[in-house]
């Protein structure tokens, strides 16, 4: 009988990277938005002109892709072997969690979305004439908020199937 073999990763780093700058994106926005002084609703964003919750959004996306890439890895070479993990090395989050079984539509639906905000985030496109050449605009704050939770949750789905 084999030896099992021993495998050793940052994963969990990367996953506490993702949700301490999560974390500091989230206090970063609230300090910098304010009740409207006439009491009317709605609200007053004060303009950052560090960009300090944009940029721990940026890292929450970047290290939650970075989390969701290593975790895939590792699962699909503990089911499925080496070879395999080679094999789906360049394919997307989805066709990699298909391969471990996981095919809920509607979390394959939302692990796209991240799958094109983080490669937006990581390849940017230029505004061109305040026209985004993507035909759309994101907020690395907004979809951070949805980063983090998403990769928790494929991360426990892939604990289930393995």
């Amino acid at each position: 009988m084999a030896s099992p073999r021993v495998i050793f990763s940052n994963v969990h780093v990367y996953l506490d990277i993702a949700k301490e700058a999560l974390s500091d994106c989230e206090k970063l926005v609230a300090e910098n938005v304010r009740p409207r002084p006439d009491g009317k609703p709605g609200f007053i964003k004060t303009f950052d002109p560090n960009q300090r919750s944009f940029k721990h959004g940026l890292i929450a996306i970047a290290f939650s892709g970075i989390y969701l890439d290593a975790l895939l890895r590792l699962a699909i070479i503990h089911k499925l072997g080496l070879a395999e993990s080679e094999r789906l090395e360049y394919t997307t989050y989805e066709v990699k969690l298909k391969a471990l079984g996981i095919v809920d539509p509607i979390l394959l639906i939302r692990t796209k979305d991240f799958r094109e905000s983080r490669n937006e985030v990581m390849h940017e496109e230029p505004l061109i004439d305040g026209v985004p050449t993507k035909g759309q605009i994101r907020t690395a704050q907004e979809d951070a908020i949805k980063a983090v939770p998403l990769v928790q949750e494929l991360a426990t789905a892939v604990k289930k199937v393995l």
